[in-house]
């Protein structure tokens, strides 16, 4: 494992700003794609059954890690009280209302047209199935955050926030991280310059691989900037994509599991000039 654990904050400021504070109507539903808490509950448990099927079978060299896991999600000793992992979609699903709301909260000053969505996929980012460990989001990151600055990122004056997401293909047992990112300001513009890269170019694909994502203060921000799970990409038998969200299968998802457990907020995102004060995400700091 290439990532050290420092729970899900790591090195960066946990934002504050609750989204249910902002639409009081809204926190406990499927509106801004935000999963339910009976839902989130119940994903807990499937998740903690399947890794103790793990962590029982001798023959797993997951074993020691799927109990670790287990440990985390078993009931809390103080009501309220949530895992220290991503590994939990109760604890992710908190984590994504506070993140989500602090980010809406400073967009609120911010005129629609200024604020941008991309999701940014290469065909170079794929990594086998049972590898998915000795992926390290921070590099990923990094790369992306080079290349933005040889396209003139400095030269500009908006912000980013860009998260590390990503899917799984069943068909090539592939996963294929890729950045789901917010750019507010001419900051896009280095985004858009980014096109010129022969691995971002959509070749055959039907869409783009970096595309523009219809921006919704009211839906697409809060559910798009940081998603609670990778899904398993499904195909009709012509090969075509079909829309929607599927689960894992179970031998690959306790792998994800493994992995995500060891990522922290730090190693998942990059928040180019904004920062976390006082709970609230603050432009114009480096």
């Amino acid at each position: 494992m290439t990532t050290q654990k420092t729970g899900i904050a790591g090195r960066l400021r946990i934002p504050a700003t609750d989204l249910r504070d902002l639409r009081p109507n809204d926190s406990n539903g499927h509106k801004n794609g935000f999963e339910t808490r009976t839902k989130a509950r119940l994903e807990d448990a499937y998740r903690k059954r399947l890794l103790e099927r793990v962590s029982k079978d001798p023959a797993d060299p997951r074993k020691t890690g799927a109990a670790e896991i287990v440990q985390k999600l078993k009931p809390p000793v103080r009501a309220g009280d949530l895992p220290d992992t991503f590994a939990s979609m109760r604890a992710t699903r908190h984590f994504r209302r506070v993140f989500c709301g602090s980010l809406i909260d400073s967009l609120q000053t911010q005129t629609p047209g200024s604020i941008f969505l991309y999701t940014v996929v290469s065909a170079d980012w794929v990594v086998p199935g049972p590898d998915l460990a000795q992926f390290d989001p921070k590099k990923l990151l990094e790369l992306f955050r080079a290349q933005l600055n040889r396209r003139g990122l400095a030269t500009r004056s908006g912000w980013l926030v860009v998260s590390v997401h990503g899917d799984y293909d069943e068909d090539t047992d592939l996963f294929q991280p890729h950045l789901h990112i917010l750019a507010v300001g001419d900051a896009h513009l280095t985004i858009e310059a980014v096109r010129e890269c022969a691995s971002y170019k959509s070749g055959d694909v039907a869409k783009p691989i970096l595309r523009l994502i219809p921006v919704s203060l009211e839906w697409s921000v809060p559910y798009y900037v940081m998603q609670p799970f990778w899904p398993r990409k499904a195909r009709s038998e012509d090969g075509r994509r079909i829309p929607g969200r599927f689960r894992i299968p179970p031998d690959r998802l306790v792998d994800w599991l493994l992995w995500i457990d060891q990522q922290s907020f730090a190693d998942l995102t990059w928040m180019y000039r904004c920062k976390v004060v006082g709970g609230k995400i603050v432009a114009g700091q480096k």
